[in-house]
């Protein structure tokens, strides 16, 4: 039995070692070697021995020293020695395998060229330097109720005034705050146990994982408490990615654990709204004979974000509205469907930063119908803020198509033909909500609406085939002419044009899943085609101004000119604008871009010759000045001449129904030509 020599500044003193179970006292006799027999008679003895250390020497045994120890030369433990205190320049381990678990043990992990420490957890060993547990003690404790198995995802959380671990979900907002971390060995309820925060988690059982799980593959946190996901995932969860698949064999797999939220916290608890893809998974529905609104789950469910808190929903949530006319606004606060009646700006904005609005409608008291239901379920990735300055300041806006189709301006108006138009398939935005609406045929029609009454109330009515309205479905008179939208002793009423006027029909882009695209009926009762023209920008203005809502999308304003003779179903005709187009393109342009120049002079580039112009009678001043109107295609009403008219030869021009005109040909002739095409020569006596 050998027994090694050790100092303490440089002398023997008085150390007590222990082997296999036998006390012993260091020699006093250094010339008999390092390694000498004790007899046990003298194993409890102190003897003090001044003589240095010799020089570099093997130990062997189980040696177990309760002293400090100080090596002066380097030292090879060829067994276990347990020291409770070693003082020296450095220590290396051998490389030479990996030894069994043993709490409390450290060695040299080859493969990982690193230090490995054995945790007091079965067989739970530590690479030092690649990886990070939770507090075994004051965190790791598992309070759940069951065993937290090997692979689980879990967060920390209190308990009384203890700190334990829960099994982490993607949907809890805290659990994208806390410190999160994978049990990296079977915890059982009311035990401690390891939890790791970066590195590798070894021997997961495959089922933990999902099935399509393969190495390589990023675990992301699930909805389901303590369960993975293989896929991002898409939707309102926090996102949390926690681990990467590694080795796999035919039954486990290793994990590697790395922390990464893709969303800040801070950034989450103001998130408020729908999935961004808010169609796919919840359905908006008004049933007017109950007057209830609906937002139904397209499949098994739908959630929305209200600052930073996820709430689903796996019914159908409903709220009912009074039988009273006006404006609703619709929204969830805390999990609970509400309305907002006739609501002031401001509490439009307070809605729209802290709710989470879903729908808009006007309900129709006297009709008893909701005439539109407008679609305000917004993403929660759009900030508040940022919403509500986008709806008070630019409102719902045009993105592509939705341009009028099939119009025939200036025809017949004998022919339906003549008075119908389609629009195209086309997209708008409000804020972050895209519409996509679909195209509308000329010989269907479109919702008409119009303002009735003191109160402005908003009506919609149709005209089977067409997009705008006669007296006599109207119920406002008999002549079969359409009607305009008049404002008389302070109450909006539908009054019979005047016969071979002119009324306007305004084409908007609604947030009406089901009505993408309205008509309005034109506010005035115009004489000429040309205050028609003029009359167009500020309609629009009136019908924006007055319309419930920030949603409405100017597309194109119509003239029509409505007359007794025109023999199709609504009596009218599509006028073009007197510039050359069949109608008013809203489109690219404001619908109010700014104050008229002062004069035609203003205009750059708009030669008489070329500029097709419309010429007012009430626009025209009287003057002497030679107007050279070249080839141009004008429209005059009452044009007074002060010294002559002079007329270009040509040769006999088309025929325009309901029109006639007069021209001199090279024959030095003067002729007419009526609608039918007939020429005549004029011929004085």
């Amino acid at each position: 039995m050998g027994l090694f020599r050790c100092t303490v500044d440089n002398q023997y003193d008085g150390i007590v070692g222990y082997r296999k179970g036998q006390v012993y006292t260091f020699p006093s006799n250094p010339a008999v070697g390092l390694f000498e027999e004790i007899p046990a008679d003298v194993a409890d003895k102190i003897i003090v021995d001044e003589t240095p250390m010799p020089a570099h020497k093997d130990l062997e045994g189980d040696w177990h020293v309760h002293e400090p120890v100080q090596f002066e030369e380097p030292v090879v433990f060829n067994d276990d020695v347990d020291i409770d205190t070693i003082v020296t320049d450095a220590i290396e381990f051998k490389d030479d395998g990996l030894k069994p678990w043993k709490a409390g043990q450290a060695q040299y992990d080859h493969d990982n060229g690193c230090l490995l420490v054995d945790t007091v957890g079965d067989g739970v060993r530590c690479n030092v330097g690649q990886e990070s547990f939770l507090p075994y003690d004051g965190v790791a404790h598992n309070l759940t109720g069951s065993t937290i198995v090997n692979g689980t995802p879990v967060l920390v959380c209190s308990s009384g005034s203890q700190l334990c671990l829960r099994l982490a979900n993607a949907n809890i907002q805290s659990d994208a705050e806390m410190a999160i971390a994978v049990a990296t060995e079977d915890i059982p309820d009311g035990s401690h146990g390891y939890c790791t925060t970066f590195g590798l988690v070894n021997d997961v059982l495959l089922t933990k994982l999902p099935a399509t799980a393969a190495t390589g593959d990023t675990l992301w946190i699930s909805e389901t408490d303590g369960e993975w996901v293989n896929e991002r995932p898409s939707g309102g969860t926090y996102r949390i990615a926690m681990a990467v698949v590694g080795e796999t064999s035919a039954t486990t797999a290793n994990l590697f654990v790395r922390y990464a939220q893709l969303t800040d916290p801070a950034d989450i608890k103001r998130s408020t709204g729908f999935p961004t893809q808010n169609a796919s998974t919840s359905t908006l529905s008004f049933d007017d004979a109950t007057r209830t609104l609906s937002v139904a789950p397209s499949a098994t469910e739908f959630y929305v974000w209200q600052l930073g808190n996820k709430y689903v929903f796996d019914s159908t949530q409903t709220v009912q509205i009074p039988d009273t006319e006006g404006l609703y606004y619709f929204y969830f606060d805390e999990g609970v469907l509400n309305y907002l009646y006739n609501p002031t700006d401001g509490q439009v904005d307070n809605a729209i930063r802290n709710t989470v609005l879903c729908a808009q409608l006007y309900w129709d008291a006297t009709n008893d119908e909701a005439v539109l239901l407008g679609n305000e379920r917004h993403g929660h990735v759009m900030s508040g803020d940022t919403h509500a300055y986008l709806h008070f300041t630019r409102g719902a806006q045009w993105i592509s198509g939705a341009a009028m189709s099939n119009v025939i301006a200036d025809g017949s108006g004998n022919n339906d033909t003549s008075a119908q138009f389609g629009v195209t398939a086309g997209v708008s935005a409000d804020e972050d909500v895209i519409h996509i609406a679909m195209a509308k045929a000329s010989t269907v029609g479109l919702p008409i609406f119009y303002l009735d009454g003191s109160g402005a109330n908003l009506r919609r009515t149709t005209e089977a085939g067409y997009s705008v309205l006669t007296d006599v479905t109207a119920g406002v008179g008999v002549t079969g002419r359409l009607v305009w939208n008049e404002f008389t002793g302070g109450a909006w009423q539908l009054s019979t044009i005047t016969n071979s006027d002119f009324v306007l029909c305004h084409v908007f882009f609604t947030n009406d899943t089901e009505q993408p695209f309205i008509a309005f009926i034109g506010q005035n009762d115009y004489g000429n085609r040309g205050a028609a023209r003029a009359g167009a920008d500020s309609e629009i203005s009136t019908i924006l101004t007055a319309y419930p809502g920030q949603e409405l999308v100017p597309l194109a304003t119509l003239i029509y000119q409505s007359r007794d003779t025109y023999s199709n179903d609504v009596a009218a005709r599509v006028i073009s604008d007197g510039d050359g187009n069949d109608y008013v393109d809203w489109r690219k342009n404001e619908a109010e871009p700014g104050a008229a120049p002062s004069s035609h002079a203003n205009l750059a580039n708009l030669e008489w010759s070329s500029a097709n112009h419309t010429i007012d009678a009430d626009l025209l001043p009287d003057t002497d000045a030679t107007h050279d109107l070249g080839s141009a295609a004008a429209s005059w009403q009452d044009v007074r001449v002060s010294r002559a008219a002079v007329l270009r030869e040509t040769t006999t021009p088309t025929a325009e129904t309901n029109y006639g005109k007069i021209y001199t040909k090279s024959d030095n002739k003067l002729y007419f030509q009526d609608g039918a095409g007939t020429e005549h020569e004029i011929a004085f006596a």
